[in-house]
């Protein structure tokens, strides 16, 4: 269904990002695919000619702003052998990569997931599915890429990334992106868990490099993310001037008053360690990076506890896109880690919503249900602020005014 039809979603309780109490027995609005009217359903009946005639029933429903993902990997590189065939762990050709990244992307938004930052992407069909999922000829989020994660040589990232070395070096790998298409920019502080031959803790790319691509990404008009494990490589990170850190393992108390100061938000990715640990092996992950995932579940956990009660701005990202993590498939797990985290259940919903929209860049555009931003829309079977599986339970997703029944089947 296109936008300019117009329809209205009524009589569901919307909790619409912003931390405002939830609004029960209300109505949305949505005409040329941005939000016209919320309100109470009672304060706008059904036959009220302004407003749009299709009415949609969202009775016993939440209807909530659609969900940023803020760390995926559409085009991810390993096969998922039920889907592609055997051996578990085969690498994708490129252009088996951009199948996967569309595939990917409709899962993604029958997940309720309008909004995704690819951090990372051997390939660049992730700025063509970018382009098609944008004007709707392909189904998808709204995808804002980083192209291919800059690392230093033989660093994290390297087998898929782009190598560089001093800041001269830094500077071309970051234009190189911009000219692509990138709406973010990613560089490797630190070592990682699926790279071979280095540790968490492993310092990378140094001040110095990682500033030259800050400067490159503010003369385009966009921000940087920083994978950064150790405190080390998360500092120099936030003193170079990147936006996001991704993972933040083993935070100091020293880096999370850092991160308070320079309102560098964090992305933990809690889930993709779990997932890791338990599924990892059996889809082809490598063993090294199943026994560095498991060595970080307890202190990644502690870090994301005490950098909440220390007052960091945390928001969703899953990490999502390896055959054992797809995206869309956990944000529960990922949401649930979160509460563990020590977050309430409407700042968990913030987070995976007007907050991540803000970190993002794209507040202005979606992440609330208000009037006139973009029609970004889930209706939930459930309370999330009650239980949080119901953000596995998706009735339907609207995305720019387009209505998508989740009840539809897919491939």
């Amino acid at each position: 269904m296109s936008g300019d039809e117009g329809f209205s979603i009524v009589h569901g309780t919307v909790v619409d990002g912003t931390g405002r109490e939830p609004l029960p027995d209300a109505r949305v609005d949505v005409v040329d695919g941005r939000i016209a009217w919320v309100g109470r359903a009672a304060d706008r009946p059904d036959d009220d000619p302004s407003g749009p005639r299709r009415c949609i029933d969202a009775t016993g429903r939440t209807v909530i702003p659609g969900l940023a993902d803020c760390h995926v990997h559409l085009c991810h590189t390993l096969a998922k052998a039920s889907e592609w065939g055997p051996p578990a762990g085969r690498w994708l050709s490129e252009s088996e990569q951009v199948v996967n990244g569309v595939v990917q992307a409709q899962r993604a938004l029958r997940a309720g997931l309008t909004t995704v930052r690819d951090l990372g992407c051997a390939t660049t069909g992730v700025f063509a599915i970018a382009r098609l999922t944008e004007t709707g000829t392909v189904a998808g989020p709204r995808v804002l890429p980083a192209g291919r994660i800059i690392c230093m040589t033989g660093g994290h990232g390297h087998r898929t990334g782009r190598e560089c070395d001093g800041p001269v070096e830094a500077k071309k790998a970051a234009r190189e992106q911009i000219k692509a298409g990138a709406r973010w920019l990613k560089v490797a502080a630190t070592g990682g868990a699926r790279s071979p031959n280095e540790k968490l803790t492993s310092i990378q790319l140094d001040e110095e490099e990682m500033h030259a691509v800050v400067t490159e990404a503010e003369g385009a008009e966009m921000s940087v993310a920083a994978h950064a494990h150790a405190s080390a490589g998360i500092s120099a990170a936030v003193r170079a001037g990147v936006r996001t850190i991704e993972h933040g393992v083993f935070l100091t108390d020293e880096v999370i008053e850092q991160l308070v100061a320079a309102g560098v938000a964090l992305v933990p990715t809690l889930s993709v360690y779990r997932r890791l640990v338990e599924r990892g092996l059996a889809e082809g992950a490598e063993p090294y990076a199943c026994a560095k995932s498991e060595e970080a579940l307890e202190p990644h956990l502690d870090s994301v506890r005490r950098a909440v009660r220390g007052g960091v701005r945390v928001v969703f990202g899953t990490d999502a896109g390896g055959p054992y993590h797809q995206i869309g498939a956990d944000n529960v797990l990922e949401l649930e880690m979160m509460r563990e985290a020590g977050m309430s259940p409407m700042q968990v919903l913030r987070a995976a919503t007007g907050e991540a929209a803000d970190v993002l860049g794209v507040g202005d555009e979606t992440g609330t249900v208000e009037v006139g931003k973009a029609a970004d829309l889930v209706a939930l079977d459930g309370d999330p602020l009650v239980d949080v599986s119901a953000y596995g339970a998706v009735a339907f997703v609207v995305k720019g005014g387009r209505l998508h029944h989740v009840a539809e089947p897919m491939p």
